[in-house]
């Protein structure tokens, strides 16, 4: 990649600050796009289908015992 130095005049000055309007904090910052979020709601979606896949795995667990974990079982208990 070929230097340029386009900016050498510019990159170690201080960075403008409007005496009219403060510069923002994160926070505030942050909250401005918030309306705009593409993923609204994708949080409850998420949590919703965590339980639900949760759930069934745990109701596979309980009705249908894994033949290998129970030979590791027989196996250990012989020890």
């Amino acid at each position: 990649m070929e230097e340029t130095h386009k900016y050498d005049d510019i990159i170690n000055k201080e960075h403008p600050t409007s005496p009219r309007h403060p510069r923002m904090d994160a926070i505030t910052r942050a909250a401005q796009f918030s309306p705009f979020k593409a993923l609204t709601g994708l949080e409850d979606d998420v949590e919703e289908t965590t339980m639900q896949n949760t759930s069934s795995v745990l109701n596979e667990v309980e009705h249908e015992p894994d033949p290998d974990y129970i030979e590791y079982l027989e196996k250990e208990k012989g020890n």
